[in-house]
């Protein structure tokens, strides 16, 4: 027997003892022991099996001690090993495994610690367990106990850890996690502490936090996300039951529409607004604390605040600012004695896919330089180490935050533009009259769809896009004496041209001797004048090839090069 088929032994719950599959067997079927509850003692899944299907063993809660996967398999379907309860202490999922279903270790609570490692870069991070993200180069641990996802994921996958209430301790959502998706964490209340989402999240889907009440003090969020609802469902799920959160920390820059974000705005008791907040809309918030660090008040709608009796406390610099401002100045109760500031050396940056850029950061007081931490908009584009060094990857836009770790809500951030750029294998060349050389591109083809090549001056030289053997090339030819630049750009204009300057010499230049060729005759003749053997003044002239004034090794290697047709 090599395959035990699908719903094989589904629903035979008077199974009891041990399960012992042999060695011949390389797949377990969809639903082959679904709902086999007497089962106990251990699961022995032997190293011939390749391949668990979805449901295989979902609610065999008998089962007790450890699980171990084999190094032979490759693929753990969806609800595996759903309310495996029984299972106890680490899981280790191994390498060979690139494929796991959703749900697979769903509701296996009494699994402590859960490690997963992979590099399979197919592994697909929407179809994930309960315990599984994406694919990690580095290694995943997650569980009761343990909690920690690698800076290699970029994305949370829908219900990647729904119902795990026996997470304990903090979340950290590192700042590659560009998307969290619906129910993501929802029903994980064993979570504490605060809640900070980095400024690279830019979707949270519906119910992604749903029943975390186990959070408390602080939510810090970026502007920068947006929210997913599917039809019919209300968006204030996101954060439904969240009702430990009592301080939220708006973050970003730009326009925060806090009515939107899936809050309940009554459990608000402190709303922080972070520096570079412009605008905050209608929210009917009635905080007793709000902490404006922008400099200049964010504009307000009218139901913004639905009452004015709380504490503000605004920069000391903008006092009459926010005592002018409309709706802010509605607030009875200002206090301005907001000193803690972050600057940085640019405030905005320009540079080219594969560069590096140092940022500093200076604060306000200056013993405050410890606490700054470095965050990315967009880690796709352009990620940023401890040290502020920004290293850009890909042509596209977007921020670099310094944040004081101690009030994310004091920050400043620089805008950087990353451009690709078209490569040349030459940046210079010389040709003769009716020469052709080939110019060779270089680019991200995701990036440039088509080319085109263009002369500043056709009465010296021309250019033209050609196809070799399925490549793009630029052929250029030599018309007349002087020097044209030949620019290669993108069709779509989306990534920055490069250039080469051709240098089209005179047609004489090289024939020393006048007999209408350039050969080794013209390297003798330069040869002579260099040792003295000849000397006269227009042989002397046509020998300085180079045009620097003086006849020596160099135009004997320029009339080579010529030969050589270098």
């Amino acid at each position: 027997m090599t395959c035990i088929g699908e719903w094989a032994f589904s629903n035979c719950s008077g199974f009891t003892g041990s399960l012992n599959i042999p060695n011949s067997v390389t797949s377990i079927g969809k639903s082959a022991f679904s709902g086999c509850s007497g089962f106990t003692g251990s699961l022995n899944i032997p190293n011939s099996v390749t391949s668990i299907g979805g449901l295989a063993f979902e609610d065999c809660s008998g089962f007790t001690g450890s699980l171990n996967i084999p190094n032979s398999v490759t693929y753990i379907g969806g609800n595996a090993f759903y309310g495996c309860s029984g299972f106890t202490g680490s899981l280790n999922i191994p390498n060979s495994v690139t494929d796991i279903g959703h749900g697979a270790f769903g509701n296996c609570t009494g699994l402590e610690t859960l490690k997963v490692a992979t590099d399979n870069p197919k592994y697909d991070s929407r179809d994930n367990c309960n315990a599984v993200i994406e694919t990690a180069t580095n290694t995943l641990v997650c569980g009761i106990k343990t909690f920690f996802i690698p800076n290699s994921v970029t994305e949370i996958g829908y219900g990647a850890f729904d119902g795990c209430s026996g997470f304990t301790g903090s979340l950290n959502i590192p700042n590659s996690v560009t998307s969290i998706g619906f129910w993501a964490f929802s029903g994980c209340s064993g979570f504490t502490g605060s809640l900070t989402i980095p400024n690279s999240v830019t979707s949270i889907g519906i119910g992604a936090f749903d029943g975390c009440s186990g959070f408390t003090g602080s939510l810090t969020i970026p502007n920068s996300a947006t929210w997913t609802y599917p039809v019919g469902l209300d968006f204030g799920d996101c954060f439904d039951g969240c009702s430990g959160l009592n301080s939220v920390t708006i973050t970003g820059n730009g326009a925060w529409n806090t009515w939107s974000n899936g809050l309940n705005s009554s459990q608000i008791q402190t709303l922080k607004v972070g520096s570079e907040i412009t605008a905050v809309s209608n929210s009917r918030l009635n905080p007793g604390v709000v902490r404006s660090y922008a400099e200049v008040p964010p504009t307000c709608a009218e139901n913004t605040f639905s009452a004015y009796g709380a504490e503000l406390h605004v920069p000391s610099a903008s006092t009459v600012a926010y005592f002018t401002a409309p709706y802010w100045q509605n607030f009875t109760n200002i206090k301005n004695d907001l000193t803690e500031k972050v600057k940085l050396s640019q405030n905005e940056a320009e540079s080219i896919a594969g560069n590096t850029l140092q940022l500093k950061a200076t604060t306000i007081p200056a013993s405050k330089a410890g606490e700054v931490v470095w965050s990315t908009s967009n880690p796709a584009v352009a990620t940023v180490d401890s040290t502020g060094l920004v290293t850009l990857h890909k042509k596209g836009e977007c921020r670099i935050f310094a944040s004081l770790e101690s009030d994310l809500a004091v920050y400043a951030s620089c805008l950087m533009n990353v451009n690709s750029l078209i490569g040349l294998d030459k940046t210079e060349a010389t040709i003769a009259p009716n020469e052709i050389m080939m110019l060779t591109p270089t680019f991200d083809p995701t990036e440039v769809n088509d080319i085109t090549a263009t002369t500043s001056d056709a009465a010296v030289a021309l250019a033209r896009v050609v196809t070799i053997d399925g490549k793009k090339q630029v052929q250029v030819v030599g018309v007349n004496y002087g020097t044209a630049t030949i620019t290669v750009a993108s069709i779509d204009d989306n990534v920055l041209p490069a250039t080469c300057t051709v240098t089209v010499r005179d047609a004489a230049a090289g024939d020393v001797n006048g007999d209408g060729k350039v050969d080794v005759e013209d390297v003798n003749a330069v040869i002579n004048i260099i040792l003295g053997l000849a000397a006269s003044d227009e042989l002397r002239a046509k020998s300085d090839v180079t045009g620097d004034g003086k006849v020596d090794v160099e135009d004997v290697n320029a009339i080579i090069n010529l030969i050589l047709k270098v």
